[in-house]
């Protein structure tokens, strides 16, 4: 468990930290100005963008990662990532929306959620110990994140005023492009006795079909990674 979570954790909390530093400055500008409802929609869509596909990535190949990078004994530390993964991105686009609990001034919200987030986590894993059931226990508590963290991310989104539609489209089109790029390789892995290695080919090509539609369809994100790459910006980064 502690290694599925490290894996899960450690870059979806980079990602979420460095949005977190600037969004919450700048939300606060934005409710002064009237414009949180547009800054709001904006780090959604970057969230779900960024997260959706890695995401569903994992929920498909995690076992086989985990076989190939450290051995078939931590096979079940992967399955254990798959069960984790869904629960792991509603967390990623809670944790930097988070903050305009006190941009709003609804702290008490904030401490709603997380007393509905520790009860249901206690109930989990007590039914799963309960029942002696490791990957039941998981598959509760990733659930019960689910429901709060997504909880979080509506309400958050309805306060800010961001359009329903608007939510609904961003998820529809990086959800959808992501399930038919994803598709082939689920089918192969449900109906096939798919080799790891092979899983992880096929994974590298998916996520870069995905890597080309972002691109293709937020230009201003291909011009300044365009002017990033010509400047040498990654050699200075190495």
């Amino acid at each position: 468990y502690a290694l599925g979570y490290r894996l899960l954790g450690l870059p979806m909390s980079l990602f979420g930290g460095s949005i977190s530093q600037v969004f919450f400055q700048r939300a606060a500008e934005a409710r002064l100005k009237g414009t949180l409802a547009v800054l709001v929609e904006n780090a959604f869509r970057r969230l779900v963008m960024f997260g959706t596909f890695p995401i569903m990535l994992l929920t498909i190949i995690g076992r086989d990662l985990f076989v190939v990078a450290f051995g078939e004994r931590w096979a079940e530390a992967g399955v254990y990532t798959q069960i984790l993964s869904t629960w792991v991105f509603f967390q990623l686009m809670s944790g930097p929306l988070s903050t305009l609990f006190s941009v709003l001034e609804r702290q008490e919200m904030g401490l709603r959620v997380n007393l509905l987030l520790i009860i249901t986590r206690f109930l989990a894993l007590g039914i799963g110990g309960l029942l002696g059931n490791a990957r039941l226990a998981l598959a509760l508590f990733s659930a019960s994140g689910i429901l709060g963290y997504g909880w979080m991310c509506i309400w958050i989104l309805k306060a800010s005023q961001v359009p329903r539609a608007q939510v609904l489209q961003v998820l529809s089109r990086y959800l959808g492009v992501s399930i038919v790029i994803l598709l082939p390789l689920g089918l192969a892995k449900c109906l096939l006795p798919v080799p790891p290695l092979l899983s992880l080919v096929a994974a590298a090509i998916a996520s870069g079909v995905y890597a080309y539609f972002v691109i293709r369809s937020e230009p201003q994100l291909g011009a300044n990674l365009a002017r990033f790459v010509s400047s040498g910006g990654w050699r200075r980064k190495k």
